[in-house]
């Protein structure tokens, strides 16, 4: 796996051993059956973007505060994707086969630090007479 990789996940499995203590605990969370998972890039803005392009002399355009600003750069969305399922294989679930449906969202972080993250959600899916549920 890249280094990269390596990283983002140790760093994602250290921010959900403490997110939900989980010191000790068996991973995967999810071991068996389907699993969907939402995605939210937040890119970092351009420096573009600010006065003078200085980050601390604030937005050119201040109405782009808190809004969602679609990112239609590289890397592209299914890339960015493909990149966190295979990071948190073996995390979240024992095998990506698992994932029954994915939504990522690409987007600019326009609230400040403005610098950019990554939110992951995943449920573990149940089925009850062909309808789905979340738990």
């Amino acid at each position: 796996a890249a280094p990269q990789m390596l990283e983002f996940k140790e760093n994602f499995m250290a921010q959900l051993r403490s997110d939900y203590n989980l010191n000790g605990m068996p991973l995967p969370m999810c071991p068996r059956g389907p699993v969907d998972i939402d995605i939210w890039c937040y890119r970092k803005l351009p420096l573009s973007w600010f006065v003078a392009n200085d980050r601390k002399r604030g937005l050119r355009n201040p109405n782009i505060m808190n809004s969602n600003v679609p990112d239609k750069s590289t890397p592209d969305a299914d890339n960015l994707a493909k990149f966190i399922c295979d990071a948190i294989n073996g995390v979240v679930y024992a095998d990506d086969r698992q994932i029954s449906r994915i939504r990522i969202t690409k987007t600019f972080h326009s609230s400040p630090p403005f610098t950019g993250k990554t939110t992951i959600k995943f449920k573990r899916v149940t089925h009850a007479f062909g309808e789905r549920y979340y738990d």
